[in-house]
């Protein structure tokens, strides 16, 4: 076993390596990452050798078999096209739907992530690959929204995590790829796509307008008159540290008492970043324990500085879109005792892809598993609040109602009439029950909320409020506490 010290100054880094939830998001993620390539392996050297031979020996049949066709098909092969398809076929045959060979055709969607723009609609999705698709589970057969990124298309449309888009432009999106999906909501701004979305047992149509879309990973403030500082990721960039470490200084100046974390929906991401805030916090003890092929561990550890001191109460906020990276960042936390953990069971997602550029394309191979500091598995389990904090959820007859009275636009509507963003406003809010059906009043006040805010500018946006937020008024009892 080797013990591994991380350093904050290796983010600037070469190898390219992502750590995400169980998906694709609408543009896939370029994420560079200081963690390396994995140790070498155990295996002894004649079980090694054997390997070989067998690879040489398949290879020299593929080679025979790809000749064979050149030679005698009828018609000119396409040698790229017959490339890809032995590459993509060559992950697929390993059954895991995280390691895939990503086609030339689709680089440039990496290269508009790695800008961090496109035109498209502001959402996360997943889509389980083809092969993997089961009749009897919808989610297995369309794309599944795992995160709706705020003033953009989707957020405005009331779109939300767990819906899914079944038609894009009247197309069935059951024979397609993630990739091809994520064409087709992509496009210049101004122009539109209709999206067929179900939620429950409701299917509507939504007409959106693209636009250019660039979300910041990283917003945060200070609340309570200034003594609490609050941070909220949304995923794990190389752009993340910095903005990052900037929200620390500004809270430093401050002198907050307490900072509040939030990776609520924050799928992963790279995961040297998500070691580096977890040693701005933790002045020793391990962070992270990465177990390889042939069972040679890495295990990570904290140095003896800190950006953030001890005295300074940490609350984290997950829920069950927590993954990968985050939960490497929330299982340091508090497996060091330097968080309390507020929200809901996060995802469960243990394993480590490395995503390097190959040829023309670039593949994605799960390369390790990991558990938290404390040894404790991940993958498959998540991680338990200490604090559990239910989320506001809609019931199918609230999602029936809100599907009607977003269609007929009334919150908009509402908003029009009443513009002054004040409480007053939120809470006079009402519908008419006997049409649209009941929605909790918790719950229309929330949505009136969002409308109002996303009639903001973009810079006014952010704002965190604990009287429509549970965990994060959770959060603040906490750090008050004694």
């Amino acid at each position: 076993m080797k013990k591994k010290t991380l350093l904050a100054a290796v983010l600037a880094l070469l190898i390219v390596s992502i750590l995400s939830a169980a998906g694709a998001p609408e543009v896939p993620q370029i994420i560079s990452s200081s963690f390396g390539k994995p140790s070498s392996s155990s295996s002894s050297s004649s079980r090694n050798a054997t390997k070989a031979d067998q690879i040489d020996e398949d290879m020299e049949r593929l080679e025979y078999l790809y000749r064979y066709i050149d030679t005698y098909f009828y018609q000119d092969v396409d040698y790229q096209k017959a490339y890809e398809a032995m590459a993509t076929a060559l992950f697929e045959s390993l059954g895991d739907k995280y390691s895939y060979y990503i086609v030339a055709e689709d680089k440039d969607d990496y290269v508009e992530t790695a800008l961090g723009k496109y035109g498209g609609l502001g959402l996360y999705f997943s889509k389980t690959y083809i092969q993997y698709q089961n009749e009897g589970d919808p989610t297995t057969l369309y794309c599944v929204i795992d995160r709706v990124f705020p003033n953009t298309p989707c957020s405005r449309a009331g779109l939300r995590s767990d819906d899914l888009i079944i038609a894009i432009d009247d197309t069935d999106v059951i024979p397609l790829e993630a990739t091809e999906c994520a064409r087709m909501m992509k496009g210049d701004p101004g122009t539109t796509v209709k999206l067929t979305v179900r939620r429950g047992e409701q299917t509507f149509e939504l007409v959106l307008t693209r636009e250019m879309v660039n979300v910041p990973t990283v917003q945060y403030t200070t609340i309570e008159d200034g003594t609490i500082g609050f941070i909220e990721i949304t995923e794990f960039t190389s752009s993340t540290w910095n903005a990052f470490v900037s929200a620390i200084l500004e809270f430093t100046q401050a002198d907050v008492k307490g900072i509040i974390i939030d990776l609520r929906s924050n799928g992963g991401g790279d995961i040297s970043v998500a070691l580096s805030i977890a040693d701005s916090f933790i002045r020793k003890g391990d962070l992270l324990t990465v177990t390889y092929k042939g069972g040679e561990k890495d295990v990570y550890t904290a140095r003896t500085q800190t950006l953030v001191p001890s005295s300074v109460k940490v609350a984290l906020l997950v829920n069950g879109s927590s993954a990968s990276s985050s939960e490497i960042l929330t299982g340091a936390m508090k497996d060091n005792g330097r968080a309390k953990i507020i929200g809901t069971q996060t995802y469960g997602k243990g394993i480590m892809q490395a995503v390097t550029s190959y040829g023309d394309g670039y593949i994605s191979l799960t390369e390790a598993s990991f558990t938290t500091s404390g040894r404790e598995a991940i993958h498959g389990v998540g991680i338990e609040p200490d604090i559990e904090v239910p989320e506001l959820v809609m019931t199918e007859e609230e999602a029936e109602a809100y599907t009607a009275i977003y269609n007929d636009r009334i919150i908009a509507k509402y908003v029009d009439e009443h513009p002054d963003f004040t409480d007053e406003n939120i809470e006079a809010f009402a519908i008419d029950t006997e049409k649209y059906g009941e929605i909790r009043h918790e719950v229309l006040r929330v949505l009136v909320r969002y409308e109002y805010i996303n009639r903001l500018p973009g810079d006014q946006q952010f704002i965190i409020d604990p009287d429509y937020d549970d965990c994060v008024r959770a959060a603040i009892e906490y750090i008050n506490g004694d």
